[in-house]
């Protein structure tokens, strides 16, 4: 026999509930391993399930610490003998109502039965048993307790009548009825746009009102004809099933992010229609295309460098670069002094950082983003003068300068990448030759 409640809302937390009801004059105990007690439930119509938060006893000696688990129903309407969820008991149990708390991620299917076990140990822990066949008010629209529990011992399993006193807490699932499509966006922060659809999955039963909220980075426009930016959807019972447009526009930040910006557009739906009052219904994720130029600096100490010695450069980038980025800076060298002869380049070893043609060729330093984190801001080179047997009376010049960057400079860079130039022009000097300096020589007459 089965006591059912005229349906309510969906979304509540006690979805079923006996322990108002006026109890019984006996009750049922679990011990000593050997003994368990079960109840029997339908979840309510709810299609797409329940979230279960705990179940509730009602409680009256409790001689040892129990365990309760919701096992499924088999076809001879007994639990099955695998569990399904074992749930955590309270900190303190007294006589009365203790609340069993289910595992993240608990769910109960709808319209299907489970049973609600209660094991003990050793001494008796004792399960009241309601009096009537009644719900009490408030349950959950379909949620049943059958009017006979089990107990079951050695395995044996007897049908007792009466149903057990407990509740079971938790919410209906609620899985957005709003269509949001594409649910990826991309556009350029300099103004580019891109568009995206918003229709309902059912027809409400009132108007419904979508509200969007858009992140830093971008603007959201649900109506091309009136003046300004609007952010919100009307939905009526005729054009519920009428996909409707929002525009977004990308904002220009002045700062040059690594791989652009992601930015979310979240939807909250309102109406006096239950089933359309959602705080999330669902978010549009915007990647916002950047258009700043990496900047790229050569600098460098001024002053000359002696044969035999050597000065340090580097080129440096305004920010690491990321996974899928990557940019090769060209180096130009200049001067009456031969690379690879006169002088040679090394590079200092650098997360992301590679060296080429450093002696001869075109001469490029590479950063490449690595699959996680960034590469080295810095790369360092050494340049080291050639010790040689020629004499240059006014020595040799260098001129290191940065090859051409673009806006089309690198791979995934949005802006590309612009350079500076601070290192000044040097020359390698000279430790070949005799240098002759007049002195007074004492003579003797008569003496060459």
């Amino acid at each position: 026999m089965l006591a059912v409640l005229a349906p309510p809302a969906v979304a509540q937390t006690t979805l079923l509930s006996n322990t108002g009801q006026t109890e019984a004059s006996t009750a049922y105990a679990a011990q000593s391993g050997v003994v368990d007690l079960a109840q029997r439930i339908r979840t309510g119509s709810h299609a797409a399930g329940y979230d279960l938060d705990s179940v509730v006893l009602k409680l009256v000696d409790i001689g040892s610490t129990p365990t309760v688990t919701i096992q499924e129903n088999d076809t001879d309407n007994n639990p099955v003998s695998s569990v399904l969820y074992t749930l955590t008991n309270p900190s303190t149990l007294t006589a009365g109502l203790n609340e069993f708390s289910a595992p993240d991620g608990a769910t109960l299917a709808a319209n299907t039965d489970y049973w609600v076990v209660l094991k003990a140990p050793g001494n008796p822990v004792t399960w009241r048993l309601s009096g009537t066949a009644d719900l009490d008010a408030g349950a959950a629209a379909g949620w049943q307790i059958f009017n006979e529990f089990i107990d079951i011992v050695f395995g044996g399993v007897t049908l007792r009548d009466n149903s057990l006193q407990l509740q079971v807490k938790g919410t209906a699932i609620v899985t957005a009825p709003v269509t949001l499509a594409p649910e990826t966006l991309s556009v350029a922060e300099d103004g580019g746009t891109g568009t995206y659809t918003v229709v309902l999955d059912t027809q409400p039963t009132d108007g419904v009102t979508v509200t969007l909220t858009a992140g830093t980075g971008v603007t959201v426009d649900t109506d091309s004809v009136s003046t300004g930016n609007q952010n919100t959807l009307m939905f009526t019972t005729s054009n519920w099933n009428t996909a409707q447009t929002v525009t977004v526009t990308g904002v220009n930040d002045a700062v040059d992010n690594p791989g652009g910006r992601s930015v979310s557009i979240g939807h909250a739906a309102s109406s006096t229609d239950s089933n359309y009052v959602i705080a999330d219904a669902g978010s549009v994720t915007v990647t916002v295309t950047d258009d700043e130029a990496t900047a790229v600096t050569l600098a460098g100490a001024a002053g000359d460098v002696t044969e035999g010695s050597s000065k340090t450069f580097t080129v440096t980038l305004g920010r690491g670069l990321v996974s899928g980025e990557s940019l090769a800076v060209p180096l130009s060298f200049g001067g009456t002094a031969t690379r690879g002869t006169d002088y040679t380049v090394t590079g200092a070893a650098a997360t992301g950082v590679t060296y080429q043609n450093l002696d001869s060729g075109s001469a490029t330093v590479t950063f490449t983003g690595p699959d996680s984190g960034a590469t080295a801001t810095t790369a360092t080179l050494t340049l080291s003068a050639t010790t040689d047997s020629v004499t240059e009376s006014s020595g040799e010049t260098v001129d290191i300068s940065l090859g051409t960057l673009s806006a089309n400079s690198g791979t995934g860079l949005g802006g590309g990448a612009s350079g500076t130039d601070n290192l000044a022009e040097f020359s390698i000097t000279d430790t070949d030759g005799v240098t002759i300096s007049e002195s007074t020589l004492p003579l003797t007459e008569g003496h060459a």
